[in-house]
């Protein structure tokens, strides 16, 4: 490499440990007349065999489409294959989902950034995170015009993630089916976790004229626009050292999710290689960064609140401001910064009597609080020792909530505050945490 190393490296590993890897991809690619995922796979319906990512992008050879697409696509329910060891409750059905796109040229626009609403399917595993895709023409199609996109499943309890592509056809009246494969996540290896999915999803279609539909595509050109300019790593990487690095396969027949070096103002990518060929739309991959996420999020709620409130936040007491742990000895002296900083000096760690059962399975947050006022103490003081425990932070998140209600009203949640006058403006609202699951969304706090 040419450059100084004076960089940053964004690595995103699949997983580290492996009970049982995928097996390895040696498949066609996409070529003109298509073989896979043909206009009479997608309208009969059924599940098509795994194939190369190619065969979900818009090939070089497409032609402009000949149909442009508003209005609503209801998806699902539908059981999905999945390869892999592992199981949960719900963990293989596609859930019932209404997704609104708006296509503008060749890019397909869904209205929605966040997890699509599944009330009333808390059976279900998954939530569902859209991105921007494309339409096109194919030759082939016979008149249908051919639309992908992104498609993440976000699991309800952990945050773990899959990376998916879903297509279809369509024509003013009619949509087929949507076929839908999921070739790389940030998962569980050693819990079987890891494995390839597909689906064949039944769908419908409404038009929708959607009044907006200028201002909505106007916000989407100002967010292009400001966006971190991309360019391919082999521009700066000329001897393939660094594509190397991030090609390596390890456990998972697959390389680094998403490799990129960040140097004088831009974005080098390296392309996002799947176990069944490169992502087609590595802008819209999403990761589970677990123990990133909570230090991040917590450091970034407590730094906007002290510009915001002032610096006395991080003295502020956790018994002051979350009752079930404000008569309990253990808590009393500890302070935000105590929680931020995973020193508190009470009963908290990782393991499943400490974390997955009394936190990530609670119904709702009201519990997880209850569940971890009887965990009890431990011999040091506050701020005396490390520990890390995600159910520090997920106190703080309490303890935030009511604070910010404090001084803001009582329909004020904290991290909408974050997110307004912090993430929106430098055209991160995207950034998504794991809430807790409350029946109402509106009482739910980041996990």
């Amino acid at each position: 490499m040419k450059h100084p190393l004076a960089l940053l490296a964004f690595l995103m590993l699949v997983g580290t440990t492996c009970r049982e890897a995928p097996a390895p991809w040696e498949g066609p690619t996409l070529t003109e007349p298509r073989a896979a995922l043909t206009r009479g796979q997608l309208t009969a319906g059924g599940l098509v065999p795994l194939v190369d990512m190619s065969f979900f992008a818009r090939p070089d050879w497409a032609g402009d489409a000949e149909s442009p697409f508003r209005g609503r696509l209801s998806l699902g329910p539908a059981e999905m294959t999945l390869d892999a060891a592992w199981s949960a409750e719900g963990g293989r059905t596609f859930p019932e989902v209404q997704a609104e796109f708006i296509s503008h040229g060749s890019r397909l626009f869904p209205r929605q950034r966040g997890p699509l609403p599944t009330e009333g399917q808390e059976d279900r595993y998954w939530e569902v995170i859209l991105g921007t895709g494309a339409v096109w023409q194919e030759a082939g199609d016979g008149g249908w015009t051919r639309a992908s996109f992104p498609l993440s499943l976000l699991g309800r309890y952990v945050g773990e993630v899959r990376n998916c592509v879903a297509t279809f056809v369509y024509t003013a009246d009619a949509v087929s089916n949507v076929s839908l494969q999921c070739s790389q996540e940030t998962a569980v290896l050693e819990a079987g976790q890891v494995g390839d999915i597909r689906a064949s999803i039944p769908a419908s279609f409404e038009p929708v004229a959607f009044a907006d539909e200028a201002e909505f595509l106007a916000a989407y050109e100002r967010l292009e626009a400001s966006r971190i300019p991309i360019a391919a790593l082999s521009e700066i990487d000329v001897d393939g050292e660094i594509a190397a690095h991030f090609d390596r396969v390890v456990w998972t027949n697959s390389s680094t999710s998403l490799g990129a070096v960040y140097l004088d103002g831009t974005l080098y990518l390296h392309p996002p290689r799947t176990r069944h060929g490169t992502f087609p739309y590595p802008e819209a991959m999403r990761h589970g960064v677990f123990s990133g996420t909570k230090s991040m999020a917590g450091a970034l709620a407590m730094f906007y609140f002290a510009e915001r409130y002032g610096e006395g936040i991080f003295e502020e007491q956790i018994s002051d401001y979350v009752p079930a742990l404000s008569e309990l000895p253990e808590w009393q002296g500890v302070t935000f910064s105590h929680a931020l900083n995973m020193v508190t000096g009470t009963r908290a760690g990782e393991g499943g009597d400490l974390l997955y059962e009394p936190l990530e399975l609670a119904p709702n947050k009201e519990t997880a609080i209850a569940n971890i006022a009887a965990f009890g103490d431990y011999p040091e003081a506050p701020g005396e020792k490390f520990n890390y425990a995600t159910t520090n932070t997920f106190v703080l998140s309490y303890a935030l909530q009511n604070y910010a209600r404090e001084r803001e009203g009582s329909e004020t949640h904290y991290w909408d505050l974050v997110m307004e006058g912090v993430l929106r403006p430098i055209g991160a609202d995207d950034f998504g945490l794991l809430p807790t699951r409350d029946a109402d969304p509106a009482d739910a706090v980041p996990i």
